[in-house]
Order: C-alpha cells, then sequence, then structure tokens
C-alpha cells in the first residue's frame, strides 16, 4: 500500500506539490530489500534462478528509477504535482540533480519552476517535463554540475524563443535585428557554460608547461610551437 505524504509551497501563480511516498504495511514501512522477491524454494530451486529473479528485480527498479522526473495535473485547478503513483518520484529528483538532500532537490526543481514561461500553471506541463528530461539527459555528477545543466537548459530555452521572435511574420528590421543579436549572445554564453562543464568533468583541454629542458651530448631540442 502506499501512502503519498505530500508537500505544497507555490512558486510563482500556481501550486506544486512534492511527494514523498512510503511503503507500508500496517505501521511498519518496507525498506527495498524487503520488497524484493522471495527466493525459488523448493526441488527446483537453483543459483541460477533466485539470480535471475534478483537480477530481472533490479532491472525493474533501475529502468523506474533513472528516468526523469515528471508533473502530472491534479483535480485541482493550477495544482500539479510529481507523484506519479510509483513510489520512484523521490529518487528521481535526487538522482536527476545528483544530490544527496531532498531540501536541495526540490530546491533545483523549484527555481526551474519559477524560470518557466508558466505554461505549467495553464495546464501545458510538455515544456516542463522537457527541461526535466533535457538536464537528465545531461546526466550530472554532482550539486555543482547539477547547477550548471540547469543554466545550460535554460541559456538553450532562451537562445531558442530569440531565434523564434526574430522570425516572427511581419518582424520589424530593427526587431529582428535586436533578437538575433541576443541569440547570439546566449549562443557565446552556452558555449561557455558547455567548456566550463567540460573542464569540471576534466575533458577540457589541458596545457602543459615545460620549465627546463635538458640536452645530453649527441641529442638534439626544440623549442617552440612544433607542428606535424
Amino acid at each position: 500500500v502506499t501512502e503519498p505524504v505530500s508537500v505544497n509551497f507555490a512558486p510563482s501563480s500556481f501550486h506544486f506539490r512534492t511527494a514523498y511516498t512510503v511503503f507500508t504495511t500496517g505501521d511498519s514501512a518496507l525498506s527495498d530489500s524487503e520488497r524484493r522477491p522471495a527466493p525459488v524454494s523448493g526441488p527446483s530451486a537453483t543459483k541460477a534462478a533466485n539470480a535471475q529473479r534478483v537480477a530481472d528485480w533490479v532491472d525493474e527498479e533501475r529502468s523506474r528509477r533513472l528516468t526523469p522526473p515528471r508533473m502530472v495535473l491534479t483535480d485541482k485547478p493550477h495544482l500539479f504535482t510529481n507523484d506519479t503513483g510509483d513510489g520512484c518520484d523521490w529518487q528521481r529528483l535526487l538522482e536527476t540533480f545528483a544530490v544527496a538532500d531532498m531540501a536541495a532537490a526540490e530546491w533545483l526543481m523549484q527555481s526551474l519552476l519559477a524560470t518557466e514561461d508558466h505554461s505549467a500553471g495553464q495546464g501545458n506541463l510538455k515544456p516542463t517535463n522537457g527541461l526535466f528530461a533535457l538536464i537528465h539527459a545531461l546526466e550530472p555528477r554532482d550539486a555543482a554540475e547539477a547547477m550548471l545543466c540547469c543554466q545550460m537548459a535554460l541559456t538553450h530555452a532562451q537562445t531558442m524563443e530569440c531565434h523564434r521572435r526574430a522570425r516572427i511574420p511581419d518582424q520589424t528590421f530593427e526587431g529582428r535585428d535586436i533578437n538575433l543579436r541576443h541569440a547570439e549572445r546566449f549562443t557565446r554564453i552556452y558555449a561557455q557554460q558547455l567548456d566550463a562543464l567540460n573542464k569540471h568533468r576534466g575533458k577540457g583541454q589541458q596545457k602543459v608547461t615545460v620549465e627546463h629542458v635538458t640536452v645530453n651530448e649527441g641529442g638534439q631540442a626544440v623549442v617552440g610551437n612544433v607542428g606535424r
């Protein structure tokens, strides 16, 4: 039996409910290990059969947890929730934002909801869920990467919005020029953010400085830029 315990807060002009689902039977909570499938017993029980059952369970749990957070509408106006009913919503938040504290994951989610175009408050959750899916696809590995990935997703969204406004029918020359200029700025910002992410992950360009060169008798050395 699942009993979701919810917390309400209101970023911007809408309400968002975060659900913590606890698996309970009566008054006792069940851990993941207690929800695992029971071993096969009887004459046909084998190590391979039990191992396969556990492996199938692990794959099922992983597939449920390693998906982006997703918002769904409730029966109340302007109220939506991340409680999809499968008991893995809080784990999706923690894993997507690469944090161990639920308060940090909620703050990042609330920040994203406060910066979107309020389509969620109007009942259209596709842009919001797409934003979460994009951040999930970037696979942040720690809190610093999670914050940077959130900024990158928003920067890309602003870049595309500027391009959209520049292509509005009957757009004035000045309006098109301003929007294209802003799009160019956002593109440069995104490139800088991507470079920062790659450097944080150790993928940036490395620079080696040689301060001392020793040439033995009969050897040769070249100091400077060498190209092939």
